[in-house]
């Protein structure tokens, strides 16, 4: 409702372009185990024409550059710390894709929010036992495990697109949204 009421009508349409591939996002991830670049690259240059198009083109593309730069590097940090797989080539395009969206001043929030999302994501794996994700992969191949990066993102990119439109928010925490 927040997103609805304090924000103006193009942006709002530009959010739900980018909440809809996130959500289709979300659903490939946990129903097939990968993230088709049929969805990433669309979601990817959106984001560049929606800011291009809302008057922050720079801030566009340095948030996508930051996010596939930093992105890669923590799912890579990830992987090799917490002995899991947590890095894929369409995860590092996902992680520019909404650094796209959110523009490189809300980057730090995203990447914030979409790391704690993640750090959940694996704590509630490990103290539930509950199964990973099944990459897809060829029938002749053993099953490769992973870690569900699509839904710390859209939840990331959610709470950043409703928080940079909230109301009466502290000078500092308009700051880390990039306001």
């Amino acid at each position: 409702l927040t997103l609805l009421i304090y924000t103006p009508p193009s942006i709002t349409l530009a959010y739900a372009v980018a909440l809809h591939l996130a959500n289709l996002l979300v659903q490939f991830d946990r129903r097939e185990g990968w993230l088709p670049n049929a969805i990433l690259m669309p979601m990817l240059l959106c984001g560049l024409l929606a800011g291009a198009a809302l008057g922050y083109a720079g801030s566009a593309i340095g948030g996508a550059c930051a996010g596939w730069v930093l992105g890669g590097a923590g799912l890579f940090g990830l992987s090799i710390t917490r002995r899991g797989n947590f890095m894929s080539a369409a995860d590092v395009l996902l992680f520019g894709a909404c650094g796209a969206w959110v523009g490189l001043g809300g980057f730090w929030a995203f990447l914030l929010l979409a790391g704690a999302g993640l750090w959940a994501v694996r704590g509630v794996r490990r103290s539930t036992r509950a199964p990973m994700v099944q990459a897809a992969v060829c029938s002749a191949a053993r099953p490769v495990w992973r870690y569900p990066t699509a839904l710390p993102c859209a939840v990331g990119l959610l709470m950043v697109f409703l928080l940079r439109n909230s109301p009466a928010l502290p000078h500092w925490v308009q700051f880390l949204l990039g306001g």
